[in-house]
């Protein structure tokens, strides 16, 4: 934990290099980016809001700090108010303005007095989604607040149980992947997404089982990572190792689908429970328990693995054992540690993602280095080994995911250029350092290439320097985000012709659900369509 807002670095600082080397990086690297950022006092941001005439320097940096939110429920844990309202007349259903926070952006959390209370709101919003239509636009919002906050990565865990009354299995994954393939065709220069989907653990055995053999037999390729939520105390992880066991050995084909594999890991687990879980885990969802053993920790931090911390969650859910966030002692060692990512868990509820990294800094519990190094682990949250093994095993999949995280390493290098540039901006006009200041990643090639056109001949190379580098980011940026659009219409493409094939399968061979893979999908889809949440 740092003391001051800002980290100093010296020059003979092993973090001084400039930006993070990206030359030969691989995700199954051992080694993750360690991002240094110029010193920037409070004194020279507090002069430098004197000189810009902008009292919010330290927020606008938050702003345009690069974040990853890899642990954000969808559904109801993401619906915005405005939507909500929307979907519930457009289906005929009463909205109830007392769920709404008297901030109106969020809905209330009860649980703190009333956990069934809680739930039973959960399940109201929820169940205004009624159609594709209604998944589809829920997902596109979360996309456009991914663009709007600079959110470079997100990994939404979409479940199906919430919405099977009204809509098929196929029809809930198209409908999200219309949706990222929308918002990657508008938004992808700064926001990737890939789905997560949500095992529950109250749904076991059964759907459960029927859930992992469709996701088995016509896997939707935009799901990356499959993971398990829901209540630990009656159905702790032991009970569910057989199914990681033959999830990890699917992925050692190239012919199988491939996944990574996460899970809840809260209240009810203890250290030990949560280090051995990373056997068969590739990352840990929450994890806070971890924390009390010293020993534990550094060994999953050896082994690559990234915790996703909800702080902002935690200390709303639990506010009489985790008063604030200064009080939050295991949040404030994972920050130590360098071991996790900051996560939104219920936008809906809690704040989107943004609201996480500026709260965590406001606090002083980490400065913007450290928040920088939370946006990498997120980016690369999976163990070594597990690369490895994918890079090996499952080449294609694994091509995927070093682009999207080289695009987001990239925007972390471009944020490291731009911060360079800072303390210079104090020796040049008022106007002329507004106009650098207002830089972010949504500034274009063509405008960057201008202003570096403009100030090549100042004596100041601080300035041409950076330019320079977010230009070439920015060039580099746009190259992998055009195949990773491809890859992600490719995806859905394929996706789109399974489900067809699976329909056409069904029609004509009915009566072998054995050995006809379409009517397995199918009847499996029709068994769980008439089933309770």
């Amino acid at each position: 934990m740092k003391n001051s807002i800002f980290t100093d670095q010296t020059p003979s600082s092993k973090a001084a290099r400039p930006v993070i080397d990206l030359q030969g990086f691989e995700i199954s690297s051992k080694q993750r980016p360690i991002p240094a950022l110029p010193s920037l006092s409070e004194e020279l941001l507090q002069n430098l809001g004197s000189h810009l005439e902008n009292k919010f320097v330290a927020e606008d940096l938050i702003n345009k700090l690069p974040k990853v939110d890899l642990h954000v429920h969808g559904e109801a844990g993401f619906i915005t108010v405005r939507r909500a309202r929307e979907i519930a007349a457009r289906n005929g259903l009463q909205f109830r303005e007392d769920l709404v926070h008297e901030s109106g952006n969020l809905f209330k959390y009860r649980g703190v007095e009333d956990f069934q209370g809680f739930l039973n709101d959960f399940f109201e919003i929820s169940d205004f989604i009624r159609t594709p239509q209604d998944i589809e636009e829920i997902a596109y919002d979360f996309y456009r607040y991914c663009y709007e906050n600079n959110v470079i990565f997100a990994l939404p865990g979409i479940s199906w149980v919430q919405c099977k009354k009204y809509m098929s299995f196929i029809d809930f994954n198209q409908a999200y992947n219309r949706a990222l393939v929308r918002g990657m065709q508008d938004f992808g220069e700064i926001s990737v997404l890939r789905l997560r989907y949500y095992q529950e653990r109250h749904h076991y055995p059964e759907p459960f089982n029927e859930i992992w053999e469709n996701l088995k037999k016509c896997p939707n390729g935009l799901i990356t990572t499959i993971g398990l939520a829901g209540n630990e105390g009656p159905f702790p992880f032991e009970l569910f190792k057989d199914f990681y066991k033959e999830g990890r050995a699917l992925r050692l084909s190239a012919n199988n689908p491939a996944w990574y594999f996460t899970a809840h890991m809260e209240k009810s687990s203890d250290a030990k429970t949560i280090l051995e879980s990373t056997e068969l885990l590739d990352w840990v969802a929450h994890g806070q328990n971890s924390a009390d053993e010293e020993e534990y920790l550094n060994t999953m931090k050896e082994k690559g693995v990234t915790l996703e911390s909800c702080p902002i969650s935690d200390i709303t859910v639990y506010p009489n054992e985790i008063p604030g966030l200064e009080k939050h002692k295991q949040f404030i060692k994972f920050l130590e540690k360098q071991i996790i990512s900051l996560n939104s868990d219920d936008p809906a509820f809690f704040g989107g993602v943004d609201r996480v990294y500026r709260q965590v800094f406001t606090a002083k519990l980490a400065d913007l280095s450290q928040l920088l190094q939370c946006t990498v682990n997120g980016l690369l949250p999976a163990q070594h080994a597990t690369q490895e093994e994918l890079k090996k095993n499952q080449p294609v999949f694994y091509q995927d995911q070093q682009r999207i995280a080289m695009a987001g390493l990239l925007k972390v290098q471009f944020f490291q250029y731009y911060c360079m540039m800072l303390p210079a901006l104090l020796n040049l006009s008022s106007k002329t350092a507004k106009k650098l200041f207002a830089i972010d990643l949504k500034t274009s090639e063509a405008s960057l290439a201008e202003l570096l056109a403009e100030f090549r001949d100042i004596a100041d190379e601080s300035i041409t320097n950076a330019l320079s580098g977010m230009l070439q980011c920015k060039c580099k940026i746009r190259s992998l985000t055009q195949a990773v659009l491809q890859t992600m219409a490719d995806l859905n493409k394929v996706y789109i012709q399974k489900c067809e094939n699976a329909e056409s399968n069904q029609d004509d061979n009915e009566a072998d659900d054995k050995n006809d893979f379409g009517h397995a999908a199918a009847s499996t889809i029709l068994c769980l369509n008439g089933m309770l949440s």
